[in-house]
């Protein structure tokens, strides 16, 4: 199984989970970082961690661009954060597993939690 997890950029959030998909997949676990991470995120301490090598960068040229939608149309999986739904749509219409995930919505609607207690 190929799994890709797609979102703006690496950091503390996702390495554990990432380190784990890795352990067990191998090579065949990619993240790829779709946006440079902010000053205001890098201030806050969220560049400090080692990046592994299962991490590719979206955004560094037009060759890098193109090899990480090629890992995107060979998964089997994807895990999609906050990141560009444009690099999905192949995947969406041809069915395959796609997970999405954001706390946007819990933090921007308070009616959220009326809705959908948790």
């Amino acid at each position: 199984m190929k799994l890709v997890f797609l979102s703006n950029y690496f950091n503390h959030h996702q390495k554990s989970v990432s380190d784990a998909f890795y352990q067990k997949l191998g090579k065949n676990y990619v993240f790829i970082e779709t946006a440079q991470m902010t000053q205001e995120r890098i201030n806050m301490g969220w560049s400090n961690i080692d990046v592994p090598e299962y991490v590719k960068y979206y955004y560094e040229d037009k060759s890098k661009e193109v090899e990480c939608q090629n890992l995107i149309d060979s998964a089997d999986v994807i895990i999609i954060g906050s990141a560009p739904n444009e690099l999905i749509k192949s995947a969406l219409k041809s069915g395959k597993i796609v997970f999405r995930y954001s706390e946007r919505p819990i933090k921007e609607n308070k009616d959220f939690w009326i809705k959908y207690p948790v």
